[in-house]
């Protein structure tokens, strides 16, 4: 899946949590629950038909959202479900360690990925881009930003962790829905400063 897919993938998958949000305010956490699962479910299928197919790592997250949900709605506690956030990036975090640890970073695949699949019909010739991919400097910034990323990751899932338990559900929509500028622009930052370091 491409950046504009994944993208639209996450704006996608917010609507449940809002929908939680309105309908435990308006009816109850039982109500918002069985709404979110239904409307995540709707959603996978418009992604599944218009992405052609549903990835692993998207199949991983709707499979979160449906065991908390399963948990939260059994117990009738709302934090099983807030801890959703906090859960997906603590896992997130975890698999690109493990696959960094293993010498295989995921953010260059995916970048890899997108540069054969896009690029291919600009002025720089396939070669060219696979050069400037697999050229150490370049997979040196890639494993820096990376690591500031899992870090990053692992700090976002205790501060969401801390938003469920002393927080309001409109807070705890807003922090997650700031997911991706929470992580992108420190890690960015941080690795900027880092690597500026080592110059």
């Amino acid at each position: 899946m491409n950046p504009l897919h994944s993208f639209i993938t996450f704006v996608l998958l917010f609507i449940p949590f809002i929908c939680y949000v309105w309908l435990k305010r308006t009816h109850s956490h039982k109500t918002g629950l069985v709404a979110s699962l239904i409307i995540t479910l709707i959603v996978c299928g418009l992604i599944h038909i218009f992405f052609d197919g549903l990835e692993a790592p998207l199949l991983a997250a709707v499979a979160v959202i449906i065991v908390l949900s399963v948990i939260s709605f059994t117990t009738n506690n709302a934090l099983y479900f807030k801890l959703e956030p906090a859960i997906k990036s603590l896992i997130t975090s975890g698999f690109l360690l493990v696959f960094l640890a293993l010498g295989d970073s995921v953010s260059l695949q995916i970048l890899t990925s997108v540069t054969t699949s896009e690029l291919l019909g600009s002025a720089t010739s396939p070669a060219g881009i696979h050069d400037i991919v697999q050229s150490p400097e370049f997979m040196f910034l890639i494993e820096s930003f990376e690591k500031h990323l899992i870090f990053w990751g692992l700090v976002y899932a205790g501060w969401m962790t801390y938003v469920a338990f002393h927080y309001s559900d409109i807070f705890w929509l807003i922090a997650k829905g700031a997911y991706i500028v929470c992580l992108l622009l420190p890690t960015a930052l941080t690795t900027y400063i880092h690597l500026y370091h080592l110059i």
